[in-house]
């Protein structure tokens, strides 16, 4: 069965959730490990987290709805709630820009 485009955006926003979270955790571990300590490890490993992080915020904040190739999210404040919303609650059913359902067929 095809995916419908409801199903390829929360596919991309669980990902992107993921990396939000695994960075965080990722960061908070990194300073526990590390401790008071300063040096390269310490900050090589601060770094990867954060760029997982902001990666992760990226990808959501450029997910643009397949059929009008708008982006879903308008401000930069509305990244992590839109992304919260289509991975884990429930998302709206229709494109606010264009009106087409998310029910239907992605392809």
């Amino acid at each position: 069965m095809a995916e419908t485009i409801g199903g390829y955006l929360r596919r991309r926003y669980r990902w992107a959730l993921a990396g939000v979270v695994g960075g965080a955790l990722g960061a908070l571990l990194a300073g526990s490990f590390s401790g008071y300590r300063v040096g390269a490890e310490a900050l090589a490993l601060e770094g990867a987290c954060a760029i997982i992080w902001g990666g992760a915020l990226l990808v959501a904040a450029r997910t643009r709805y397949p059929r009008c190739h708008k982006r879903l999210v308008e401000h930069l404040g509305k990244v992590i709630p839109q992304t919260l919303q289509f991975a884990l609650g429930a998302p709206p059913r229709r494109c606010p820009r264009c009106g087409t359902r998310f029910d239907e067929p992605h392809g």
